[in-house]
């Protein structure tokens, strides 16, 4: 299933254990990431485990699915957040990709950031998903709307926002 990112707030009461997102803008994709962890973690920060997992290689993507399928050892709620920098897949990383996608693991809350890959590799995938969610996050249209995001985000944290840029 494809998520817009303006639906996620909505798309989090229900959450699911696998997240793909793809976009090359970092202030919106880690505030995808931390609304996604916040909802699965909830108050309970001290009962979950983080764990950050880099995808550069092969053996990366065998350890990934390891984690994936063991149980967490001290913890009630464990997040996986992997980043894959490539801008391709290889045969392997792409079945276990598939693998995940089909199967999402149960103990475990996986994101996986990759935002060199383009949404269309992985729509195919995703289209019969119940559990896994593809998130392509857009870049910004112009300096207006990042204007208004920073603004909006300034507001959500009782700041008063003054332009300081000439329209």
């Amino acid at each position: 299933m494809n998520i817009h990112p303006k639906e996620l707030n909505n798309h989090l009461k229900s959450l699911s254990n696998l997240y793909v997102i793809i976009g090359k803008e970092e202030v919106l994709v880690d505030e995808a990431i931390s609304l996604i962890t916040q909802a699965y973690i909830k108050d309970d920060i001290s009962s979950a485990e983080i764990n950050n997992v880099w995808l550069d290689t092969k053996e990366s993507f065998g350890e990934l699915l390891t984690k994936t399928q063991s149980l967490p050892m001290f913890t009630t709620k464990s997040v996986i957040k992997a980043q894959y920098p490539k801008n391709s897949l290889d045969t392997y990383s792409t079945s276990i990709l598939q693998s995940l996608i089909q199967s999402p693991p149960s103990y475990h809350l996986l994101i996986i950031n990759a935002p060199n890959l383009n949404s269309k590799t992985f729509q195919k995938y995703f289209l019969s998903a119940e559990n896994a969610h593809l998130i392509h996050i857009q870049p910004f249209n112009n300096i207006n709307a990042f204007s208004e995001y920073i603004r909006s985000m300034l507001q959500k944290e009782c700041i008063k926002y003054h332009a300081s840029i000439p329209n």
